[in-house]
């Protein structure tokens, strides 16, 4: 089955009822189904094949869910990346996915252009906002509100659940990004076992704060209450006044975020200026979460974590339920293998570890990924007689809860976003002068880690010119923010 056709579903039996809520503007499921309608008949005419690679450069908006969905129906691939990533780093993954065709801002798309314009020649590119600036040798450009507008006939795909939805970037440890191939099939079973696991309600409303492109956003916050027929209000404003007051407003009740967030939420909330109490649950996910946060957030904010765990190949795997929440776990599997997952905890020659012993996670089902594309080796090292080894450890308790005790592969965590620290090193070490480098992590209260690095120099550099060497080729928070440098 096509995965966006589970929209069409929806949108049949709630026509009337709000799917999306964004800047006071309410799209109903009816009209959100016509959007992706009208876009995917429009993305033909543009000449976009099936199973070309069209990436989504976004912030949170309706926009990425109607191109999201409009690209699954015509069963091209989507490729969501973090409007917070530099050129340099576009260019490694253009490389791999040679994608062509951009849907973007024109404040994203200048970004590029001022600093390697030829990553956008010949590509087509849509823009969801005006701008009669851009000049892009060798590239079309189309408004996304004009794509509407064209007359064309409705195509009707048919898609098994192997076919590829899309292409998702992560990092595991090898100093470049992984692009996890995943299928319709994943989507759909990754959506069902999050439905499963926090009782998702027709009548809940979801607030999306986090990124959009990150799948636990993606499968948490958009796809899983599409599905059940809730309500998304989206944000793109990560102040936390602006989100407590979009609480308030809409009575969100159900919340999906990173630990960081819910300790900037503790940090900020004023219970004399703003009343949450709608919000009752709030699925914590990206990064392990102090069972201390867990206790102030019910004591101080007066809701419930649901912490849960998954990666990028995998997509959710486990959470804890809503009536069973053992808060200092990553939670069960949803339902009995093999409808969505299994789960294994092995030692370093593959063999099974007893409960409550520490060993390599391992996962195999029907959100697994197929691959990575374009990299056998790497896919290869990771997935092993149908396993895949995903380089976290854990532990099992006699319940099946799953419990996470440490890596294995060379990334940490920041604030919810994996940084490869194999990426850090060698983008210092192509700075001239640099002899070596060794990176570190510390603890950090608000960003669970924060990255370091020691240099060796053979001529005299400062701090400042290491980090502004960094900010044009890695994603702010890679960015190390303690730089001890010695001089040869």
């Amino acid at each position: 089955m096509n995965f966006s056709f589970l929209i069409y579903q929806v949108a049949k039996r709630l026509p009337d009822k709000i799917a999306l809520i964004e800047d006071g503007i309410q799209i109903s499921y009816q009209k959100l189904w016509n959007k992706v309608e009208k876009l995917s008949a429009a993305l033909f005419m543009l000449g976009i094949k099936t199973e070309d690679r069209v990436v989504i450069l976004l912030p949170n908006c309706r926009q990425f869910i109607y191109v999201f969905f409009a690209l699954l129906k015509n069963r091209m691939v989507a490729v969501p990346l973090n409007p917070r990533i530099v050129p340099f780093e576009l260019n490694r993954i253009f490389q791999t996915a040679n994608p062509k065709t951009i849907v973007s801002t024109s404040a994203l798309i200048q970004k590029i252009l001022d600093d390697n314009p030829i990553l956008l020649s010949g590509k087509t590119i849509i823009l969801t906002d005006t701008s009669n600036e851009l000049k892009i040798q060798g590239s079309d450009i189309f408004l996304l509100s004009d794509l509407y507008k064209i007359k064309s006939d409705i195509h009707k795909l048919t898609t098994n659940s192997d076919q590829i939805a899309s292409i998702n970037f992560t990092y595991r440890g090898y100093g470049y990004p992984l692009g996890a191939v995943l299928s319709h099939g994943n989507y759909v079973y990754g959506a069902a076992a999050v439905i499963r696991l926090i009782e998702v309600e027709l009548n809940q409303k979801f607030l999306l704060m986090m990124p959009i492109s990150h799948i636990f956003t993606l499968i948490c916050c958009v796809v899983t209450p599409l599905l059940r027929g809730a309500t998304v209000i989206i944000s793109n404003n990560i102040i936390p006044k602006h989100f407590f007051k979009i609480i308030e407003e809409y009575k969100i009740d159900f919340l999906v975020g990173v630990p960081t967030l819910y300790k900037v939420m503790l940090k900020n909330y004023d219970s004399s200026k703003y009343n949450i109490s709608s919000v009752k649950y709030g699925l914590c996910g990206g990064d392990t979460m102090e069972l201390s946060l867990y206790h102030e957030i019910k004591e101080k904010l007066g809701f419930e974590l649901l912490q849960g765990y998954g990666l990028t190949e995998t997509l959710p795997v486990t959470c804890n339920p809503k009536f069973r929440n053992k808060p200092s776990s990553l939670g069960i599997l949803a339902g009995e293998p093999p409808c969505y997952a299994r789960l294994r905890i092995v030692d370093d020659k593959g063999n099974e570890k007893k409960t409550g012993e520490i060993g390599e996670i391992l996962i195999n089902g029907r959100t697994m990924m197929k691959k990575y594309y374009k990299a056998e080796k790497e896919s290869k090292e990771v997935i092993k007689g149908g396993w895949f080894y995903t380089g976290d450890l854990g532990r099992l308790d006699v319940e099946g809860y799953l419990y996470f005790e440490g890596l294995k592969k060379d990334i940490v965590k920041v604030g919810g976003n994996t940084v490869d620290l194999v990426e850090i090193r060698n983008v210092l070490l192509s700075y001239p002068g640099v002899g070596n480098v060794k990176i570190f992590s510390k603890l950090d209260k608000l960003w669970g880690k924060i990255i370091g690095a020691k240099i060796v120099s053979s001529k005299s550099i400062t701090e400042k010119e290491i980090k502004n060497y960094c900010q044009k080729r890695l994603s702010g928070y890679k960015i190390p923010q303690e730089i001890k440098i010695n001089k040869k």
